[in-house]
């Protein structure tokens, strides 16, 4: 149970296989041990993607982004850390007639095995004044496991062992299968050390164990965006405000410009927040403060703004906000002839008022268009993802950057009560956080291409 981190009623079930090929087509949920690799197959549980991909968005993200919009493989095929090979050769095993495997525990011992084992840990809480339970015993490595890597996710991709934040967490997540095996391997190692010298077994017994098996592939978010698929779209948003810039100097290039600098910055702003595109990605002037750089969002919220939390823009996208309201100034001076449009940007301008958007787009019969996540796709038809594919992109990449669970959940707005990063009892402040995620979100810009655009801004 401990080598494991499995529940008890899944490590009942466990089978026992001679050979990796020997293993069922669908293998989800198949706890495993290979005799001949001396090695564990664990399942990865996955939330199930809620929204299937369409055949434009899985062209997108294997031509241009040369990502796998699916699972790989479901399992991860772990070297043993103790000699369970050998023990297991010595029993003498049960198959089930036109299987390939063998059962550990016999489906008719399970009660028995379950209530021996509980009068086992009861009698040791007993004598030891200790509140051991079968679920405290297999969280042991998902402990060591949060203990090396620092989030939750992983621990929970390795031993099953799911929770709201963690079950969310890993919806955006997407982990190389490699990265796994090493950190179980760690995980393990750790953990039996800290065991053996309770138990005084001496270092040279200890059983050195080496991975015969290469796990290839990604576990989790369908959504695993590669940094090309930025890059391309970074460069194609560029290309189109360029464009727009050079066309013929009269109203509808100018509202080509506009439209195309709003797409822009709305995606940076994306790719930079992890902003939740639920309805409109709005906000006002006076929720951001340019000389620290914090911005109050309030994405999935009610209307009293109870789970606001605050995100940080790096200072080459506010020095972009800067242009764009430059770019509005321009606008308004050469469109001052049609009336709605120049009463809007007045109003953007001046005094921030509650219900003007500060980025919009302009139709064709010159309508204020809500910057929603749909209107942004239509203005944008090459990216046929879901908007929040930023988020997927970001909790990924953070993590793969190696920084740490806790700021990366706080970051997604990913929390449990108590946890709030920054509530009255909380010991992560938002400049403590941001000090550490500034130079990651620096060099992800600079390797996806951001940088500030002009639009019609005359500076």
């Amino acid at each position: 149970m401990i080598w494991l981190g499995r529940p008890v009623e899944q490590l009942l079930k466990m089978r026992v296989y001679s050979h990796r090929r020997d293993l069922p087509k669908h293998r989800k949920d198949v706890l495993a041990f290979l005799v001949e690799e001396h090695a564990f197959v664990l399942p990865i549980p996955s939330p199930e993607w809620r929204n299937s991909l369409q055949d434009d968005a899985k062209k997108l993200l294997y031509t241009a982004g040369e990502s796998t919009p699916a699972l790989v493989d479901e399992v991860v095929v772990v070297a043993s850390p103790v000699r369970m090979g050998k023990f297991i050769s010595r029993l003498s095993l049960m198959r089930k007639s036109r299987t390939k495997y063998r059962e550990l525990f016999p489906e008719w011992h399970h009660g028995g095995i379950e209530n021996a084992m509980r009068a086992a840990v009861s009698k040791f809480n007993r004598n030891h004044r200790m509140r051991l339970t079968p679920h405290r015993i297999s969280q042991a490595l998902f402990d060591e496991i949060v203990g090396h890597s620092s989030d939750w996710v992983d621990a929970y991709l390795l031993t099953g062992h799911r929770f709201t934040v963690a079950d969310v967490a890993a919806h955006y997540y997407s982990v190389p299968a490699g990265y796994l095996e090493t950190l179980y391997h760690n995980a393990a190692v750790s953990l039996r050390n800290s065991i053996y010298q309770h138990l005084s077994v001496e270092e040279k017994n200890y059983y050195a164990f080496k991975q015969s098996v290469q796990n290839c592939g990604d576990h989790g978010s369908k959504l695993n965006l590669k940094p090309l698929l930025l890059t391309r779209l970074v460069k194609h948003l560029k290309s189109e405000l360029r464009a727009a810039r050079r066309l013929q100097p009269n109203d509808e290039s100018w509202r080509q410009t506009h439209n195309c600098c709003v797409g822009y910055i709305a995606f940076w702003i994306l790719f930079a927040t992890v902003y939740r595109a639920v309805n409109d990605l709005v906000f006002r002037w006076r929720e951001i403060d340019f000389t620290s750089g914090f911005l109050t969002i309030s994405d999935k919220d009610d209307e009293a703004m109870s789970q606001a939390r605050i995100v940080w823009l790096l200072p080459e996208l506010r020095e972009q906000l800067r242009y764009y309201a430059s770019h509005l100034e321009v606008l308004q001076a050469r469109l001052y002839h049609r009336a709605s449009l120049y009463e809007h940007l007045e109003a953007v301008l001046s005094e921030p008022q509650p219900d003007v958007p500060l980025m919009f787009f302009i139709s064709d019969s010159w309508q204020m268009v809500q910057l929603s996540p749909e209107n942004l796709r239509r203005h944008v038809p090459v990216f046929t993802l879901p908007v929040n594919a930023s988020r997927h992109y970001l909790r990924s990449a953070l993590r793969a950057e190696g920084v740490r669970g806790e700021l990366v959940n706080a970051f997604m707005g990913h929390t449990q009560q108590g946890q709030e990063p920054f509530g009255a009892f909380s010991t992560l402040t938002p400049v403590e956080m941001f000090r550490e995620l500034a130079p990651v979100l620096n060099k992800m810009r600079r390797e996806a291409g951001w940088t500030v655009q002009q639009g019609l801004a005359d500076v």
